[in-house]
Formats: structure tokens, C-alpha cells, sequence
């Protein structure tokens, strides 16, 4: 008796599991298009002058405030860590 009611609810918990209410999802529209826009405005533009990338310009022509070179240089030559590098190479 006991066997058949744990067996019946068993499958009651099942039933009722597999049960939902909540609606079924559906995704809402994107508020962005999707494509590129095209036209005249949006051809590409190409620079006159090819400018340099931050890593192919020497480091004191990208940072160009005098203190904050003074700052760098000072860390470059205190630098044990660096020094070290340099020895084990």
C-alpha cells in the first residue's frame, strides 16, 4: 500500500512538474538596424597623411609633458626588475 502511494505521488509530482503557466518567450525586435547604413555620406574617408600608431612612436614623443618624463625616466633607471630581465638575457 505504502509502495503505491509513494508511486502515485512520484508520478503526480511528475505530471504537475512538467506543467508551467508561464507563456512561451519570445524575443523582441532589436532597437538597432541591422545592417550598416550605405550611401555617399557613409563612403570611407582616407587621411591625407598616414599617422603613426602609439607603439611605433618613441615613448617620449607620446607622452609629452616634461614631469611626467621625468616620472618615466626616473622608473626606467630604478627599475631593479627591469635591470635583472636584462642580466638573465
Amino acid at each position: 500500500m505504502n509502495r503505491n502511494l509513494f508511486l502515485l505521488l512520484g508520478v503526480i509530482v511528475t505530471l504537475f512538474g512538467g506543467c508551467t503557466l508561464a507563456p512561451e518567450y519570445t524575443r523582441p525586435a532589436s532597437p538597432v538596424p541591422a545592417d550598416w547604413p550605405t550611401g555617399a555620406a557613409y563612403n570611407e574617408t582616407k587621411s591625407a597623411v598616414p599617422a603613426p600608431t602609439a607603439a611605433e612612436l618613441p615613448w617620449r614623443e607620446f607622452f609629452t609633458d616634461e614631469r611626467l618624463q621625468k616620472v618615466i625616466e626616473t622608473a626606467l633607471n630604478n627599475n631593479r626588475d627591469l635591470r635583472l630581465a636584462a642580466l638573465n638575457v
